[in-house]
């Protein structure tokens, strides 16, 4: 029989001491290493919401239009007296009554004469119409003809300033009348005046 055949008693135990020592942590190692799983990263997600943007609107308040010049047609009617006999020159000053704005007031007009005839000639002069709120003035050229002892006029007019109210007033115009003696007139006048815009405080 072979000298390894039969082993110590106490030698088998130790052996198999030995053994289960090891297998117990050869079994320890093992669920450790099984039971042991990585950690799992941890992502931390941040969701950014932008800013709200406020949008501020803006109403940018609409001018108000500016006041534009007007014109009318205005008639003026005068009643005149010759304070300077028509010789080579004339005078005149009267009353006078106009359509709105102007209304009634004093006309004076002063003239130069020229004769074409016995019977006929030019008056070319100046005129200014006083009212309460303000004048008007301008150049006119008027022709006369006498016949049948009775004086016919027809001329045209232009109103170039005017002050007070109708200040920057301008137009043109006609006249027309009558005069039974050469001294006493009545006179129309039909006129196209334009008004500048009123300024405003």
């Amino acid at each position: 029989m072979h000298r390894f055949t039969h082993w110590p008693k106490a030698t088998l135990a130790g052996c198999a001491g030995a053994l289960a020592a090891l297998g117990v942590a050869t079994g320890l190692t093992q669920a450790a290493a099984q039971t042991t799983t990585t950690p799992a990263s941890t992502v931390t997600t941040t969701t950014t919401t932008p800013p709200t943007t406020t949008t501020k609107t803006t109403t940018t308040p609409k001018a108000a239009p500016k006041p534009k010049a007007t014109t009318k047609q205005i008639t003026c009617k005068a009643s005149l007296v010759a304070t300077k006999p028509p010789v080579d020159s004339a005078e005149s000053f009267g009353s006078v009554s106009c359509g709105v704005p102007l209304g009634k007031g004093v006309h004076h007009d002063t003239s130069s004469i020229a004769r074409t005839s016995a019977s006929a000639g030019t008056f070319t002069g100046r005129l200014k119409l006083f009212f309460n709120t303000g004048t008007v003035r301008g150049t006119y050229k008027m022709g006369f003809t006498v016949a049948n002892k009775a004086v016919t006029y027809d001329g045209t007019l232009k109103i170039s300033s005017g002050t007070g109210e109708f200040s920057g007033v301008t137009g043109t115009g006609t006249i027309t009348g009558t005069s039974a003696d050469g001294v006493r007139s009545s006179l129309t006048d039909k006129m196209t005046l334009k008004f500048p815009p009123k300024k405003t405080a």
